[in-house]
């Protein structure tokens, strides 16, 4: 597969609720809210990562204040400035470097920190109306989530805060309790196949690319850079190769780990596999080994794909426990290789070695 970059949505788009690929239920409910002018003063989006939820909150934030027809309308003066994120009244506090949203200092205040937005969300609006969108309120502390508190509750005449998150187990009940909260599910790989092919991906590549993504398009975007996809296929290659016929496993990481969080490196290894999955298992959405185009599916099925359901499932569990233990700042290389050792030596007696590849339909 060519090296490309698939610029799945850029980061302050404004588009049209129509322009957005899934979540059809929770644009309608929020339509429905605005049209009735009966919009909560908070609201709490939460969903796992990467599914679109701030592009959601980015376009129903636009639409308080678009003037065209259809609201947003991404045309208007309006919905140019917010995308250009030089809009007065709408304010965005996002994670900074290290990951967090700090609480900031009581006097000074610094710009992106919640003492900031609480001063902010204190002054006369230009537009009569103020929107404010947190996308990461669980990566602030408990002490910043409590700052937050009052404007929340008294937000200001007019004023809308969206809140996002894909932890709400991380977001205090106190804060949960004072929102409207909208569930987002992951998209299905339908949605995210339409949104790779208008980038021109090769339909089985992109059928490819929405099985890993597992309904992100976050996940999409950052397989389909360069030759992300294609390096996790051989690191997957490495590891059965390593299990079927014991060859040697090195298991380098380095050029990965220089484009993928470890999480991110563990989650593509574990969809790979749920993948081989369901091939041994006659998923009808997979391309078939003989049928197969593009330029990943032939690497899946020459390279890494095990003909043997129950080390598959052992391998998948595998990287769930590790993913797991991520958490506690395990060496991604080291635990994953003490981890592949130990099954091979449990499945020595196993008649695991395929001859030939499944072809499934």
């Amino acid at each position: 597969m060519p090296s490309r970059q698939i610029a799945l949505y850029d980061r302050c788009s404004v588009l049209t609720f129509s322009d957005i690929l899934g979540h059809d239920e929770p644009l309608r409910r929020l339509a429905g809210l605005r049209d009735r002018n009966a919009i909560p003063n908070t609201l709490l989006f939460s969903g796992p990562e990467g599914i679109g939820k701030r592009l959601v909150a980015m376009a129903f934030l636009a639409s308080l204040f678009c003037r065209g027809d259809t609201r947003p309308c991404g045309a208007c003066a309006p919905c140019r400035q917010i995308a250009a994120d030089t809009f007065p009244d709408l304010v965005m506090l996002l994670p900074n470097d290290k990951g967090v949203i700090p609480i900031g200092n009581a006097e000074k205040r610094e710009p992106g920190s919640v003492r900031w937005l609480v001063d902010r969300l204190a002054r006369r609006s230009v537009s009569g109306r103020a929107a404010v969108l947190i996308d990461g309120i669980d990566r602030a502390t408990d002490e910043g989530q409590n700052a937050l508190l009052k404007s929340i509750e008294e937000p200001g005449e007019g004023a809308v805060i969206v809140l996002v998150t894909a932890d709400r187990s991380r977001v205090l009940p106190t804060i949960r309790s004072r929102c409207f909260e909208l569930a987002f599910r992951p998209l299905d790989d339908q949605a995210i196949m339409r949104h790779l092919s208008r980038g021109g991906v090769d339909e089985d590549d992109a059928r490819f690319i929405a099985h890993l993504a597992q309904g992100s398009f976050s996940a999409a975007g950052l397989l389909m850079e360069g030759t992300t996809c294609e390096e996790c296929l051989a690191l997957a290659g490495e590891i059965s190769a390593f299990l079927i016929r014991g060859e040697l496993l090195t298991l380098d990481l380095g050029g990965l780990q220089k484009r993928l969080s470890a999480e991110a490196i563990v989650d593509t290894l574990t969809a790979i596999y749920r993948l081989n999955m369901r091939v041994l298992t006659g998923a009808r959405d997979v391309a078939p080994a003989k049928e197969a185009r593009g330029a990943l599916y032939p690497v899946f099925y020459e390279r890494v794909c095990i003909d043997n359901l129950s080390m598959v499932t052992a391998l998948v569990k595998i990287f769930l426990a590790l993913r797991a233990g991520l958490r506690y700042n395990l060496n991604l290389r080291n635990s994953l290789k003490g981890s592949l050792y130990r099954a091979r030596e449990g499945a020595a007696g196993d008649d695991a070695s395929p001859d030939t590849l499944p072809e499934r339909g």
